[in-house]
């Protein structure tokens, strides 16, 4: 009956102890067996203390174990140091019927045989009692703390928390369990089992109690499916029922929690039913260390009275959600909203296990515009099966305006640093389509005044699927604003996720991809408030973003902040067979792409624009089987027209009235680029120039089968069309304009740069005209080869030779087309010009020219 000590700076002894009542104490400095056997008998309660050897009892924990314990229809205090654990090696048997009651005050205990007996079991205390490999007993009540049930487990019932106290029943391991009813009173009841159904057989009921608040949560590492009922008495009070797919196992990926039991409810109080699928960790810098868990609402669940409320991480509705007196479905009838009211708060529907769509007609809004990060969608999709939709048919209110960056990581996972984290959207499985039909509204309005908005929230959709809108967004009817078009703020598409816009009334205010697609499907509409294109927050090797257009989408926001912006290393795909029609103000960034590849691109304004200065060359042009039409000057980067592909400059009401300013060309196959009645400057770094590229483009088209600029490559329409009077002159700009280079119709050119126009066959110095100037250039180089426009060779053959001289002498003296031939001016000119041709037989050829030219005049005339 008195006290004991047993110690050592090692190992403990062997020792054969009895105890019928006092403290036996174990202590040492390291993890020691005792190697012996303890048997408590008697009617007093006993206390086994572990603890440190030394004086600080804070020490690293240990563990003290001893070989046997027998006891029966007592209590066991475990008290000591409480980072240490008393461990019994060996099954434990309760002798007797009477309680036997572990009271763990100060430490936590681990059995690690079977614990048996025919009596109770009563577990005390604010530490753990683990039972390692289960065991069998009566009735088990678990007051306070946690008792950790590992392996098979048989016992008369379970009682759970009580209305002083809340407590935990965690059960796991192998092996399955009979527990009997489970009375919930105050505290959580998890479940580790990865199969469900052997913690808790379908049948069992679980009651919670008449007090207190329970939960009920999943953390195993697979998917768990529970179709237990769950009994709430409130005749008392209100009280809040969790339901919680954690993942909660250290370090490891949570699972997926099914719950799809029925939630009954007794009593007149208010019940409120919280979700959670708890934030996954994240290490501060975006590292993701831990997947979080799913909750699924996946049966009847009925909520007639109260609002379901969101507590963070994942919750999904499986199968249809109604409104009224529709209680089939998960969240159950009545019109109440879902609550999203806590950071990384997520709802959402499911649609997987062979259904092929679904109806979500609860309201969903955000509790307080203090809480980012919330999130609606359809987030699980298993099987990765496509073709899932999802109905959405009420209203959605984003209530926090924060400015991101995102609390993704990786397509399919998030992260929630409070720190760097911060949105309010859609999450959408890859396969699923998210539908917003007639009559759904969306609301992020934070302030408004005066039919202006003040201030927004902006709404971002990822995940990978698609976000289908086909709601007729009314202005009275979603945010009470009188101008006629979209939603007010910014709708932003991530990685692989799609916006389909279909509404036939009005359309987002402004887009922005951040390696997502744009998709203007069911309708024509405009994008006024700007549309960007930037990087990917979660994955720095994507770097394209898409727009479709099966209807036409007009850009039109004046002004740098509602520009049409292609940022840095990104690439913007256009698809789909109608227009996009750029009619805004552009501002791209150094490095940036537009790709066309199906439809038509029109240009209105000029991809160069920059607000602070001069026209940049940052946007590059990639056309291929499609077409892009520029009604103005444009200044671009490289150019490259492939296989299909047609980019016009639009013909002008004066020669040279628009200039295509670029840095590079290239036209493969049937590409083509007309440049019409324009000018064309290749702006090209030092020491690669492409003048002979040049040459081949325009010959490519000029001679094709016989009809001058019938072919593709390098053309101009204007000059198809007077075939016999214009062509398409060309040059270094250092000969044409000087040795530094000069301005070509008001654009300023450097030496490095190729300068084109279309102008009168033979103005070899693109004055406009053909003149003395022109026949001198020819004279000088008559007969040489490698030869180019300002050269003299004017039917880019590459030499310089007769079909060249009756070019020029064919529209000599001409400015515009059917301006009078100077015959008698040529005549003079060239004798002047071929006078200092060294060659003689030089003369010989022109007089030659000068004959037949003659001939054919006087035919003319007559």
């Amino acid at each position: 009956g008195g006290n004991l000590t047993a110690y050592a700076a090692n190992a403990l002894a062997t020792a054969n102890i009895n105890m019928t009542g006092g403290v036996l104490a174990l202590r040492s400095d390291v993890t020691a067996s005792m190697g012996g056997n303890v048997s408590i008998s008697g009617t007093n309660f006993v206390t086994i203390s572990v603890a440190p050897l030394g004086v600080d009892p804070n020490a690293a924990g240990n563990t003290l174990s001893i070989s046997t314990l027998a006891l029966g229809g007592q209590t066991l205090n475990v008290t000591g140091a409480s980072n240490y654990i008393l461990s019994v090696d060996n099954p434990i048997a309760m002798s007797g019927t009477s309680a036997t009651t572990f009271n763990t005050t100060a430490a936590d205990a681990i059995f690690q045989g079977a614990l048996t007996g025919a009596g109770p079991l009563i577990k005390t205390g604010m530490f753990a009692l683990t039972l390692n490999t289960g065991g069998t007993f009566a009735a088990t009540t678990v007051g306070e703390g946690t008792l950790v049930v590992n392996g098979q487990w048989t016992t008369a019932g379970v009682t759970i928390g009580s209305s002083t106290a809340a407590a935990t029943l965690q059960m796991g391991g192998s092996g399955v369990n009979a527990p009997g009813a489970i009375a919930l009173n105050s505290g959580t009841l998890r479940i580790n089992k990865t199969t469900i159904a052997n913690a808790i057989p379908a049948a069992t009921a679980i009651a919670a109690g008449a007090s207190g608040d329970a939960t009920v949560e999943y953390g195993g590492s697979g998917a768990g499916v529970m179709p237990n009922g769950i009994t709430m008495t409130l005749t008392s009070a209100a009280r809040t029922l969790t339901l919680s797919g954690a993942g909660i196992t250290g370090g490891t990926a949570g699972g997926s929690f099914l719950y799809s039991g029925f939630i009954t409810r007794s009593g007149t109080n208010a019940l409120t039913v919280v979700g959670r699928a708890d934030a996954p960790l994240d290490d501060g810098a975006g590292n993701l260390l831990r997947t979080p868990g799913r909750l699924i609402m996946g049966g009847s669940q009925t909520f007639s009275t109260n609002l379901f409320i969101h507590g963070g991480g994942v919750v999904i509705g499986k199968g249809n959600v109604p409104t009224g007196s529709n209680t089939a479905g998960p969240f159950g009838m009545g019109s109440n909203a879902v609550t999203l009211n806590f950071k990384d708060s997520t709802i959402g529907a499911m649609v997987a296990d062979g259904q092929s769509s679904a109806n979500f007609d609860k309201p969903v809004t955000t509790a307080a515009p203090a809480a980012p990060r919330m999130r609606f969608g359809a987030y699980f999709n298993p099987a990765g099966a496509a073709g899932q939709i999802i109905n959405m048919n009420s209203t959605f209110a984003w209530n926090d305006g924060n400015t991101p960056l995102l609390s993704e990581r990786a397509p399919g996972q998030w992260a929630g640093s409070a720190a760097n984290s911060s949105w309010n959207g859609f999450h959408i499985d890859s396969g699923v389509a998210v539908q917003l039909l007639a009559g759904t509204q969306l609301d992020n309005i934070l302030t408004a005044s005066g039919g202006v908005v003040t201030s927004t929230a902006p709404i971002y959709v990822g995940g990978g699927g698609t976000l289908r809108i086909t709601s007729a967004f009314g202005d009275n009817t979603y945010r009470n604003l009188s101008t006629n078009y979209g939603i007010a703020g910014t709708v932003t598409a991530l990685d692989s996720t799609t916006i389909e816009a279909r509404s036939s009334l009005h359309h987002f205010d402004s887009v922005e991809l951040r390696t997502g697609t744009y998709w203007a499907a069911g309708v024509n509409q405009n994008v006024t408030g700007g549309f960007a294109v930037n990087a990917s927050p979660f994955d720095s090797t994507r770097t394209t973003s898409n727009v479709i257009t099966d209807f036409n989408l007009g850009l039109t926001g004046i002004g740098a902040a509602k520009a049409f912006k292609i940022g840095g290393g990104q690439t913007l795909v256009k698809s789909g067979a109608a227009s996009l029609l750029i009619s805004g103000d552009q501002s791209h960034s150094a490095g940036s792409t537009l790709q066309v590849t199906q439809g038509t691109v029109v240009m209105s304004t000029d991809a160069g624009t920059n607000f602070s200065g001069s026209p940049v060359n940052n946007l590059a042009l990639n056309v291929s089987t499609s077409t892009v039409t520029m009604n103005v000057s444009q200044h671009l980067a490289n150019v490259v027209v492939g296989t299909g592909g047609s980019v016009t400059l639009a013909a002008s009401a004066s020669t040279g009235g628009k200039v295509l300013d670029i840095t590079g060309l290239s036209i493969t196959d049937t590409g083509k680029l007309d440049i019409a009645n324009n000018a064309l400057v290749i702006d090209y770094a030092p020491g690669n120039s492409p003048l002979a590229a040049v040459r081949a483009m325009l010959s490519s088209s000029y001679n094709f089968n016989g009809a001058r600029w019938s072919g593709n490559s390098l053309t101009s329409a204007t000059a198809k069309a007077s075939p016999s009077s214009l062509s398409i002159g060309y040059g270094e700009a250092s000969t044409i304009l000087g040795g530094s280079g000069g301005t070509f119709y008001g654009q300023t050119v450097d030496a490095s740069a190729i300068v084109a126009r279309v102008t009168v066959i033979g103005d070899a110095n693109l004055d406009g005209t053909t003149g003395l100037a022109d026949l001198l250039a020819l004279a000088n180089n008559y007969g040489t080869s490698g030869a180019t426009w300002a050269t003299g060779d004017f039917d880019y053959d590459g030499t310089v030779g007769l079909n060249d001289l009756l070019l020029l002498a064919n529209n000599y003296g001409l400015a515009s087309p059917g301006a009078p031939v100077g015959a008698s001016s040529f005549a003079a000119d060239a004798e002047t010009a071929f006078s200092s041709v060294p060659e003689p037989g030089g003369l010989v050829f022109v007089l030659g020219a000068f004959a037949a030219l003659g001939q054919r005049r006087r035919r003319s005339r007559s």
